[in-house]
């Protein structure tokens, strides 16, 4: 029902929305080259270090026609929520991919300015959002992290007033898994149209092959999001 409240209101101010995805579009090229940065880090989970990024040539380099305020470290992954009635007040949620106390998930409006700061999320890699996720006897929006260093899923929900997070805490996940294979890294986030059921596809930083991908169901119990093992 709210994807379909949205999806009117982005038809209706087409020529605004396309403005606004402009803008966090260049939010998206800011993250991935604020990643390609030289230098090496080392990753928090692993014994290897990173290789060092190369220059970009500036025969291809891109310059953002826009940009979200700049982040103190390693910002990435930016998921964009839409506002049921009004484009003008999604948000764009990523996330500061080091260990705690920094790593954090944050909000940027779409002009660019940083709207709120969760921090102490131990290594938050990636982030999606869903609209519609049964809590209780409401029918919220969320905003879904990895927590990699901590090895679980970190819920938020997303305020449909201003678009602002709150911390419904964390789920464990890969709890059968050691080492690099245990350190959740992607997420998406899915609602099946029959039921609403809200699912979590993860991707782990290192796995086979075949049952790379974990799916997790996403429910509620007392008031508080869990999360249910399905299939990989």
């Amino acid at each position: 029902w709210h994807r379909h409240r949205a999806a009117d209101a982005v038809h209706v101010q087409g020529e605004f929305l396309t403005r606004c995805l402009s803008a966090a579009l260049a939010a998206v090229l800011m993250v991935a080259a604020a990643g390609c940065r030289p230098g090496t880090r080392v990753d928090e989970d692993s014994k290897t270090k990173v290789p060092a990024a190369q220059p970009l040539s500036s025969a291809v380099e891109i310059k953002a026609a826009y940009g979200t305020a700049p982040l103190p470290d390693d910002p990435d992954d930016p998921a964009i929520w839409i506002h049921p009635t009004d484009p003008a007040k999604s948000v764009i949620i990523g996330t500061m991919k080091v260990a705690a106390p920094a790593g954090a998930v944050v909000v940027h409006g779409l002009d660019g300015h940083l709207r709120q700061t969760i921090a102490g999320i131990d290594r938050p890699n990636n982030v999606d959002v869903e609209y519609g996720f049964r809590l209780g006897a409401e029918t919220i929006d969320i905003a879904v992290a990895t927590e990699r260093l901590a090895r679980q899923l970190r819920i938020f929900r997303i305020d449909r007033t201003d678009g602002r997070l709150q911390d419904l805490g964390g789920i464990p996940i890969l709890r059968s898994e050691q080492g690099e294979a245990g350190a959740p890294m992607g997420i998406a986030l899915y609602r099946r149209e029959r039921d609403g059921a809200v699912f979590a596809i993860v991707a782990p930083k290192t796995g086979p092959r075949d049952g790379y991908l974990w799916q997790y169901r996403l429910t509620a119990a007392a008031g508080r999001p869990t999360a249910t093992f399905v299939r990989r």
